[in-house]
């Protein structure tokens, strides 16, 4: 089976500036969903209308990119009408800013949020978006709004905020929202499984009279003031938020966030955990408290440089007779002096009594990326590169493969770069480094013209391969030979990657 290489976010927190880092040094951003395997790629969805994900190519997180341009629905002219009919014209004075932190049923569909942060006062939706076309940039298309509170709800303490949704499907093919954020806490709600939307007894929103509308986790307390009163409701009142539910071994488990978050250093975001058999609870800790209750196991707090981990996400990933579960979280580093919030992705394990435990190892699913045969294609011609098999060698193009000409090897060395080979005798694919800059295959050439760097383009998820030796990008020519030039970015140099085995 081939596999082309190539070819929301909304409503919790604010947003830091993007980088590329390796994979044990996470990559910048706050809020994500769970992390999705879409195609070759492990993404991740996170606050500020942004995404990132481990390049099969590079094995690296690629560095965040911000998914409007990709055909998200919540930019400028794609604001669905629905919003601005719900909470107003603008959003935090902006119209084309809505909002923070989504939840991924799956790798197709997104539970977005939207509020307005300078008001502050409990109105919030949720809506849904649905993914198409090819990863790592679908397009998210707006699939209408799900559930709306009002300030008066929240505020009061009696009805959910709307923010931080995350959604799962039971052991029995039943889809769930779980949602909320301070106020009243963490409610739960089972959605139409066919439309992923409300049932049509829920669609009025939240009444306190629907017993479907079910609270499972709350902390009603403000830091250091105690129980909330009626004289004092406001969004810090009760610090809990970023649920998150994910099953094991027959138990549902849901992951709550206590604390404060935002604050860099200062943040006391901690990570508590409850479990139960029925997936609208009750949800009890180690000690057999119930969550709605104020009570949580501790799962992760503050330690080291990870200062106030939290918005937990977990992806169940099998590979083969293997499965890992991957835990993601954010965390504000005690190495940045801004304290810089980053995601990472670690492996979870479970203990003897089925409670999660979080290991010191983090996920990399291509420890040797380019592992395999490939082939590869130009994006301007959609022909193939191909050893011309004469005495030259020289590498050329072709509209079909099919044979070991056609089938290239990659080998990963220290810098980063690649020896390419063609698996036909295993040539080694190197430029002449000559007048006409022509790449051919030789067995025993192993220098810095025979080392290719490969540059993910975020537009189309194709690749530019740019030499080693000289900086020069690998071109297809008209004569269909494969060369190179100084600097040339059009779509005779961008190619994509296809996995043969």
């Amino acid at each position: 089976m081939s596999d082309t290489v190539g070819t929301a976010v909304l409503c919790g927190a604010r947003v830091w500036e993007m980088t590329c880092n390796e994979l044990d040094d996470g990559q910048e951003g706050h809020d994500p969903a769970r992390m999705v395997k879409h195609g070759p790629y492990f993404i991740v969805y996170y606050s500020g209308l942004e995404q990132t994900f481990i390049d099969p190519v590079n094995g690296k997180w690629n560095i965040g990119l911000g998914f409007a341009k990709h055909g998200f629905i919540l930019k400028g002219d794609n604001l669905p009408r629905w919003i601005y009919d719900e909470l107003g014209d603008k959003l935090n004075g902006d119209p084309i800013e809505p909002g923070t932190a989504p939840g991924m049923l799956n790798e197709t569909v997104m539970y977005y949020c939207v509020t307005d942060w300078d008001l502050d006062d409990g109105s919030a939706c949720i809506g849904r978006a649905v993914a198409q076309g090819d990863p790592p940039f679908p397009t998210w298309v707006d699939d209408g709004k799900v559930i709306c509170s009002t300030s008066v709800d929240a505020q009061l303490d009696i009805g959910p905020f709307n923010i931080d949704p995350a959604a799962f499907n039971d052991y029995e093919g039943r889809t769930w929202l779980i949602w909320g954020s301070h106020y009243s806490g963490i409610w739960m709600l089972e959605l139409d499984y066919h439309t992923g939307h409300l049932f049509p007894l829920d669609e009025p929103g939240w009444d306190g009279d629907n017993p479907n509308y079910i609270r499972v986790a709350s902390a009603e307390h403000d830091g250091e003031d105690g129980i909330v009163t009626p004289d004092h409701r406001d969004y810090l009142g009760g610090q809990i938020e970023s649920a998150f539910v994910t099953k094991h071994n027959n138990w549902y488990y849901l992951f709550v966030n206590w604390g404060r978050c935002c604050r860099g250093h200062a943040s006391t975001y901690n990570i508590r955990v409850g479990r139960s058999r029925s997936p609208s609870g009750p949800y009890l800790d180690d000690l057999g408290r119930d969550m709605k209750d104020r009570a949580g196991k501790q799962f992760l707090q503050t330690e080291g440089r990870h200062i106030g981990p939290g918005h937990a996400g977990v992806l169940e990933y099998t590979n083969g007779s293997t499965t890992t579960y991957i835990f993601t979280y954010h965390y504000y580093d005690r190495d940045m002096a801004a304290g810089t919030a980053r995601i990472v992705a670690m492996e979870m394990t479970w203990s003897a009594d089925d409670w999660p435990v979080l290991s010191d190892t983090y996920f990399n699913p291509y420890p040797d990326p380019l592992h395999g045969k490939w082939g590869i294609q130009t994006k301007g011609t959609q022909r193939y590169w191909h050893e011309d098999g004469l005495s030259t060698k020289l590498i050329n193009t072709v509209f079909q493969g099919g044979d070991a000409h056609n089938v290239f090897m990659f080998d990963r060395t220290e810098d980063g770069s690649y020896r390419i080979r063609v698996e036909h005798e295993r040539g080694l694919v190197h430029e002449h480094g000559i007048g006409d800059q022509l790449l051919s295959t030789r067995f025993g050439t192993e220098d810095d013209h025979s080392r290719y760097f490969f540059e993910l383009q975020p537009d189309d998820g194709s690749y530019r391969i740019r030499v080693k030796a000289n900086g020069r990008y690998v071109s297809e020519n008209a004569d269909q030979t494969i060369g190179t030039l100084s600097q040339v970015d059009d779509d005779n140099s961008r190619f994509f990657l296809t996995k043969l085995n």
